[in-house]
């Protein structure tokens, strides 16, 4: 038999299919998530919610934090929902660099793979907040 006689194998004749998979689809061909929320939010001081992230995939996604400047700052839940840990003070930053941007690296993951995206949270004053206002000192 010469190399032109030898007939092209199909690539799907020894695919064995995943009894999990509801489209019947080979897993192989399904993507990893694609985290679809924005990179930055604002929000204001004296408050522990941030967002809750979200991601595209055909599979159940998992979140986790993935590391960033001021990650130990932040909790997520494995559903995404991201907080402080402790509601951020306008007047005493205390993100790594003190301009009061906090960064954070989260990963979504699922069975096909992952998506990682810096975060980064703006905390802005909130007027009237500050502990040492003329109200407290008037006392």
């Amino acid at each position: 038999m010469s190399p032109a006689d030898t007939p092209t194998p199909d690539p799907q004749a020894a695919y064995v299919d995943s009894t999990t998979n509801p489209k019947g689809t080979p897993d192989h061909w399904l993507a990893p998530p694609k985290i679809t929320s924005p990179l930055s939010y604002t929000v204001a001081e004296n408050q522990t919610a941030v967002a809750t992230l979200a991601a595209s995939s055909e599979q159940p996604v998992t979140f986790t934090k993935a590391g960033g400047a001021d990650t130990l700052k932040f909790a997520l839940t494995t559903a995404g929902v991201l907080t402080f840990v402790a509601a951020p003070d306008f007047e005493t930053p205390t993100d790594a660099n003190t301009d009061n941007t906090y960064v954070v690296d989260v990963t979504a993951t699922n069975s096909h793979g992952s998506d990682t995206k810096t975060i980064s949270v703006k905390v802005t004053d909130l007027a009237g907040a500050t502990l040492g206002s003329a109200r407290d000192e008037a006392t």
